[in-house]
């Protein structure tokens, strides 16, 4: 897939190279929105599915045989987080994973819509997300609706997709950093509550011909940016199930054409460092991510997420040789494949998903 520098921002990039491998068994395509509130009080965290990767309804089907796609298994994924001081570890405000039948997703080469919420780029470059979405309770509940609107500036480049893993298979799983940094402005409302700031946003997407769990064991990735949005950073450190480790650095200035971008291919290690598990109760967590001179180290107390095989947490980003003295705060994820392998787990999930039927959404409506 070729960008374009020619048309503005978000519309260098189109959506139906990955549309067209989220519509293969088994593949996926996700949207990925990270908001930091510039007050440092709020952080949000927006995913878009068309093929929710880690949906227990859809491992369940294929298991069973069913040729079921991407485009059959739209969600949306939206987390809130709060500091309620300078010094308090960002809590949990708000939950939305709302898995939909697959009737309810729209697509064109610009646009996204599930149900009631949608993702589109406007004529000026822009990234426009209309939300809509009931939050999700344990058990898999619907709680209020939280609506309203999430907008991020244009880039001033946009990437081609880079080739992060190909499964023994044939399913190829492609990342497309869309911006680094963009301003970004956010206006949610819950029950009576106004949730309205501004901040910096990091976006990208994913997609595949196939399962993840059957081309990856581990994967993790980080980002960060400047505060002044001077410069912005991504760390990717995944292993394919042969061993084979994956790296990929991207750096970029802000009044850069084109990021430095290193990518490299280890060999299988003679003996795995021992991941360190502090801060976390599900899931054993590495310490630091590291791709050339870029090296993205775990923050102490900054979980966000902890679940059987998947963490979130804060990170700072740093390169001794390109950055002296420069730290880049932001966000990391860490994903072990071979435990989500395991059914057993997966079940877990439906705990925090809610499955949305037809019927619920006419109601809605």
């Amino acid at each position: 897939m070729s960008t374009s520098t020619v048309r503005p921002g978000f519309l260098q990039t189109s959506t139906l190279p990955a549309l067209r491998l989220a519509a293969h068994v088994g593949g996926y395509a996700w949207w990925y929105i990270e908001v930091h509130d510039v007050s440092q009080r709020f952080g949000l965290t927006l995913i878009v599915f068309a093929g929710s990767v880690f949906s227990a309804e859809y491992a369940a089907r294929l298991r069973r045989g069913e040729s079921v796609t991407g485009l059959d298994v739209p969600a949306i994924n939206l987390a809130l987080y709060e500091r309620t001081s300078a010094t308090a570890r960002p809590r949990q405000k708000l939950w939305v994973m709302n898995e939909y039948p697959a009737a309810m997703l729209q697509t064109d080469e610009h646009s996204i819509a599930i149900a009631h919420s949608s993702l589109r780029t406007a004529p000026d470059g822009s990234l426009a997300i209309d939300v809509n979405e009931p939050s999700t309770r344990f058990f898999g509940k619907p709680g209020p609706l939280l609506y309203g609107q999430i907008r991020l500036s244009p880039p001033q480049r946009v990437l081609a997709p880079i080739l992060i893993g190909q499964a023994p298979g044939g399913g190829a799983h492609f990342w497309q950093p869309l911006s680094l940094f963009s301003s970004a402005e956010v206006d949610l409302r819950v029950r009576d509550e106004t949730i309205r700031f501004r901040g910096t946003a990091y976006c990208d997407h994913n997609f595949g011909g196939g399962r993840l769990e059957d081309c990856f064991s581990r994967w993790g990735w980080a980002h960060g940016f400047a505060d002044d949005r001077s410069v912005g950073a991504v760390v990717y450190d995944t292993t394919l199930l042969d061993g084979q480790r994956h790296r990929i650095g991207l750096l970029l200035h802000q009044n850069d054409h084109a990021p430095e971008l290193t990518d490299s291919h280890d060999p299988p290690p003679d003996e795995e460092p021992a991941p360190d598990g502090s801060d976390f109760l599900w899931l054993k967590v590495p310490r630091v991510m590291s791709a050339g001179t870029l090296r993205g180290q775990r923050t102490r107390d900054s979980r966000l997420l902890d679940a059987p095989f998947y963490a979130r947490f804060g990170v700072e980003i740093s390169d001794d040789e390109r950055l002296p003295g420069i730290l880049l705060r932001g966000v990391g994820e860490y994903l072990d494949l071979k435990r989500f392998r395991r059914p057993g787990l997966q079940f877990l999930l439906r705990y925090k998903t809610h499955q949305v039927s037809v019927t619920d959404d006419v109601e809605r409506a």
